[in-house]
């Protein structure tokens, strides 16, 4: 058992340590969501319930007390939930990702349904009361939603965001049960690896969105790891990819959701959640990962919650919908001045009115000064583990056929065989050259092309540096475009546009279909 804990976290630190870094250094479009301690703010969505579990909606910044370890902090800026609802139309506003961009602030649900860690039986009763769930809903929906997969073999996007029930409906009904085979034959190692990678995918491909990601996970969830009776090597490295996977789905604002279907069978999270997801006591004093890393601890460092124990499972989806749009937003200035990486801070919220119940995320790991630079010179990452990370990323964008928006990409025909890739300069992330007359941004971009049955025919990869005077671009100045030649084999229906900052870690993507 040991020797595979150890070979676990050596394969999750090479894959996943250097998003602890990329995901600190990309900052939001909206600066309301983003926590950078540095910047001295902390963002909190925060969904309030009475003792009968129903969501409270009308309060305000008086009837809440904020807590960093212990020490009560000031509230600088408040939100109601119905700040950041999405007007309710007799059509729907969103057919796809581009259309995101509609809808400001606005939450979105991103239905996942585990088929890698979760019993076939259960599988296949999960996708029962997701059809039920479906089916009791609206025909506009009220939030954009997007439906995706995770198995063996692949992570896949079913249907894109939207607003049709019907079309979400219809996937739904075609896309039948796998075998989790992982399970079966015991791979608790490649199911962690497997699902922390989903997850980190669905937070690059969203970070460009300025809502709340709320990420309903149906399924059991990858299996917990112990950290006790670990050694110190191992432990350590465990404790890094812990702080990596959390803080990359934190600064995409992404929330977790976990729903068992097992039913009545299901064994009680490690995490503190009664049945209905409801967190089961208020301390000042957790850190979710103390003793082990679970599924169950991640929605709690993500201020979800997870359902088990209980056959209705559509009840428990709809309830995870509802407490994923209806919050409030709390910032406050942390009046600690530590910079500790690896000192977790634990954030309580406790209200005026003791009946109710603040859930938040649990806490966060402080950035730390180095964190700040390029990750593929930083002390802490070798140039082994900065390539895996590189390759492991441009990879998954490009098979995936998600949206990334972390960074705003077109793509084009130009002359002859050469594609014009732009992009606005200011959503790079630009830094002095060593004497300070110029700014400097890096990147990789690859063109891939996919025939009919999603196969890669062929892809080119090339790395660019951008050059601009000492002041860093700005938004809304002139696209950056970067001549790319490319022959388009035959047989291709689909060209994907993958461009990844080197120092931020953000992602863009653009689609050109028949080219």
């Amino acid at each position: 058992m040991q020797s595979k804990l150890t070979r676990l976290s050596a394969l999750m630190l090479l894959l996943l340590l250097p998003v602890a870094i990329t995901a600190q250094e990309a900052a939001p479009l909206n600066s309301t969501t983003t926590l950078h301690v540095k910047a001295r703010i902390v963002v909190l969505d925060v969904v309030v319930t009475n003792q009968k579990g129903d969501i409270i909606t009308n309060l305000s910044k008086d009837d809440f007390i904020v807590r960093e370890d212990k020490v009560p902090q000031r509230i600088v800026s408040f939100e109601a939930p119905s700040q950041h609802q999405l007007p309710q139309t007799k059509t729907p506003l969103v057919h796809s990702s581009a259309d995101l961009k509609n809808i400001g602030d606005a939450p979105v649900t991103i239905l996942v349904i585990d088929e890698l860690n979760t019993q076939f039986m259960d599988e296949a009763y999960g996708r029962q009361q997701l059809l039920k769930y479906l089916d009791n809903q609206p025909e506009v929906l009220k939030q954009p939603t997007m439906l995706l997969a995770v198995t063996d073999t692949k992570f896949t996007m079913l249907h894109d965001y939207t607003q049709d029930r019907s079309s979400l409906l219809e996937i739904a009904h075609k896309h039948l049960p796998q075998l989790p085979g992982k399970v079966m034959r015991g791979d608790t190692e490649a199911q962690l690896a497997q699902s922390l990678v989903a997850l980190i995918q669905i937070a690059q491909a969203s970070t460009g969105y300025s809502g709340r990601k709320n990420v309903v996970w149906l399924g059991k969830g990858f299996p917990g790891v112990s950290m006790m009776d670990t050694d110190p090597d191992t432990l350590v490295k465990l404790e890094a990819v812990t702080r990596s996977v959390t803080n990359t789905l934190l600064a995409a604002r992404v929330t977790l959701y976990g729903i068992d279907p097992m039913g009545l069978s299901s064994v009680a999270p490690s995490a503190s959640f009664d049945p209905d997801g409801n967190v089961t006591g208020v301390s000042d004093d957790i850190n979710p990962f103390a003793d082990e890393i679970s599924f169950a601890g991640l929605t709690t460092a993500t201020g979800g919650a997870y359902f088990y124990n209980n056959n209705d499972v559509e009840h428990e989806i709809a309830s995870s919908v509802d407490r994923g749009a209806q919050y409030y937003t709390l910032a406050y200035t942390p009046t600690s001045a530590s910079d500790d990486p690896t000192k977790y801070r634990n954030i309580s919220i406790r209200m005026k009115n003791p009946k109710l119940l603040a859930t938040t995320r649990s806490g966060y790991y402080p950035e730390s000064l180095h964190e700040q630079e390029d990750f593929l010179i930083t002390k802490d990452l070798s140039e082994k583990q900065a390539r895996a990370r590189l390759e492991m990323d441009m990879s998954n964008a490009a098979y995936s056929t998600m949206s990334y928006s972390g960074l705003k990409i077109s793509a084009a025909r130009g002359t002859g065989n050469v594609w014009d890739i732009s992009l606005p300069p200011g959503m790079l992330a630009w830094k002095s050259d060593t004497d300070g007359t110029h700014q400097l941004a890096h990147m990789t971009l690859m063109i891939a092309s996919f025939n009919a049955k999603g196969k890669a025919l062929s892809h080119v990869t090339h790395e660019f540096t951008s050059r601009t005077g000492s002041e860093s671009p700005l938004t809304n100045d002139p696209d950056k475009v970067f001549h790319v030649p490319f022959d388009v084999p035959p047989g291709t229906v689909r060209l994907r546009v993958i461009v990844r900052d080197s120092t931020s870690g953000r992602i863009g993507t653009a689609d050109v279909d028949k080219p």
